[in-house]
């Protein structure tokens, strides 16, 4: 019985410096705590702004999102704001899905994202915003940067979720990222 208890303790002291030490923390160019990843990518930034705002290119770059299909692109532009789309991660729409709505647009320097009706995922939250920062490093070079973030007040229980997460979020924005980058360098 004392085993089971100090494997136990292990593994809760495991779990808690695996929460302690997320990726889910205040970073320097960003007003809150995020989950955020950048990358440089040999590219202006203007391409690479209108290369995310197109829904059809996320099935190329997202190791996550098989498609997004917009919702009202009769009534406002794919990537402008207001535009809203769904996203699957699978093929056939069944599974995890969710929608978003571009809450800001500033034209080649950020996209302010909020998500949504989320279906499917092992834990599901509300308030979640997302952000694609553009910033010019030259006129050929860029960093962009992805966050996830809570807007608005968050419960213990909200924090935790995310704090969980965003291990598995942070994988997922560098291989997005890394996907983005390929993408727009050999589109050169």
């Amino acid at each position: 019985m004392k085993k089971l208890f100090k494997i136990i303790g292990v593994l809760l002291i495991i779990e808690a410096l695996f929460l302690l030490f997320a990726p889910y923390k205040f970073h320097d160019n960003l007003s809150m705590r995020a989950i955020a990843y950048e990358i440089e990518i040999d590219r202006n930034k203007e391409y690479i702004f209108e290369y995310l705002g197109n829904s059809k290119n996320a099935s190329e770059w997202s190791e996550f999102v098989d498609h997004i299909t917009p919702l009202n692109s009769t009534m406002v532009p794919d990537g402008d704001i207001h535009s809203m789309r769904r996203c699957f991660k699978n093929k056939n729409e069944k599974g995890i899905k969710w929608d978003e709505e571009i809450l800001e647009v500033i034209p080649n320097q950020k996209r302010k994202l909020s998500c949504f009706n989320l279906e499917g995922f092992f834990m599901e939250t509300d308030n979640i915003r997302t952000e694609q920062l553009y910033e010019e490093i030259d006129p050929n070079k860029t960093l962009l940067t992805f966050s996830v973030y809570f807007e608005g007040q968050k419960s213990i229980w909200e924090t935790l979720k995310i704090r969980s997460a965003s291990w598995y979020i942070k994988y997922i924005f560098k291989k997005n990222m890394e996907n983005i980058k390929m993408y727009c360098e050999k589109q050169k």
